[in-house]
């Protein structure tokens, strides 16, 4: 599957079934046999001590930028739980305010 391809069924994935976490985008990419898995990180735009997700390769991280700066999706902050159903956590401490310190947001899109 193309790039192109992956966008749009990952779009309709997530607007079918909402409140959709990383770990579950990750899931949705190892099905359809895409290479995530990198060294990069998705940060805040405008507080890079606040991670939303890690150990993704650019162009995994490019593609859900592109999305979102396209407002094809949305992402917002969701509790802790919804990622330890998952089965997945960061080993950063989870957001709590603005600190000095690297910092997860857990995040579900829309």
């Amino acid at each position: 599957m193309n790039l192109e391809g992956i966008k749009f069924s990952l779009v309709k994935m997530i607007k079918d079934k909402g409140g959709v976490s990383f770990v579950e985008i990750e899931n949705f990419f190892d099905e359809i046999g895409f290479d995530y898995r990198g060294e990069e990180q998705l940060n805040s735009s405008k507080h890079n001590k606040i991670i939303y997700w890690s150990d993704w390769n650019k162009q995994a991280c490019k593609l859900i930028t592109e999305l979102l700066k396209n407002k094809q999706i949305e992402m917002t902050p969701t509790p802790l739980w919804v990622y330890l159903v998952d089965g997945k956590v960061l080993t950063v401490p989870v957001y709590e305010k603005n600190k000095p310190f690297e910092q997860w947001l857990p995040v579900e899109f829309n």
